[in-house]
């Protein structure tokens, strides 16, 4: 909880039973995301976005996207949490068009995609190390994986 005065919130405690700590920096998903926004096929083209990361594996998002000869912003909520078998998820928690919710209009096949494809590349950059996703968590400029080995 944020109390008057003390400027930042502290991150909750991570899970008992993890191996590894993966630090990912709000910065360097920003930029990650704009580079793969220019390649990246999409059912509504997304002209620009940005990623804000708040406390205990959540963040914000902005877009705009283009909408025939409209350039509308989304703002929305997206939460990151481990699965039961070990993977990372983002779940979609709110959408809106404005002030219109339009998050139950929000295709499962993309994110589902975009799940597939983070969980992948934390594999590859694994480097061959076989682990979990056990938890998740972060901070204003951070978020936290916290992973287990598979000896």
């Amino acid at each position: 909880m944020l109390m008057p005065g003390s400027g930042s919130v502290e991150a909750p405690a991570p899970p008992p039973d993890y191996d590894i700590e993966v630090i990912i920096e709000e910065d360097y998903i920003n930029r990650s995301m704009s580079d793969n926004l220019s390649g990246s096929p999409s059912p509504v083209p997304v002209l620009g976005a940005h990623l804000d990361v708040r406390p205990g594996g959540q963040a914000d998002f902005i877009a705009q996207v283009e909408l025939g000869p409209f350039q509308p912003v989304i703002h929305g909520t997206v939460a990151l949490r481990a699965t039961p078998n070990g993977q990372l998820e983002v779940e979609i928690v709110d959408v809106r068009l404005g002030y219109l919710p339009v998050t139950m209009f929000i295709p499962s096949g993309p994110i589902d995609q975009m799940n597939a494809d983070i969980n992948k590349m934390m594999l590859e950059r694994a480097g061959g190390m076989q682990a979990r996703v056990v938890g998740v968590g972060g901070d204003e400029t951070t978020l936290r994986f916290y992973l287990a080995a598979d000896l």
